[in-house]
């Protein structure tokens, strides 16, 4: 199926999901690619996605599942 999250997107990470490399719970982040890499878990939601945290210069690969839509402040 298509993407949740289109390119763009302002993202956050869940609560119950574990800390990825410079990202943790709550930190917000923008959706750089989605869709192009392949989905390596057996699971719902497990589409994977590109993010660039806010406040850093590396981009960090999260499972859909682990991502919940977050508030702009920028508009």
């Amino acid at each position: 199926g298509e993407p949740k999250y289109g390119t763009g997107t302002v993202v956050t990470l869940r609560k119950n999901s574990r800390s990825v490399d410079h990202m943790f719970p709550g930190d917000m982040a923008v959706v750089i690619r989605s869709g192009h890499l392949p989905v390596v878990t057996a699971s719902k939601g497990a589409k994977r996605y590109e993010l660039l945290p806010f406040g850093s210069n590396k981009t960090v690969v999260v499972e859909e599942r682990f991502l919940k839509k977050g508030i702009d402040k920028r508009k």
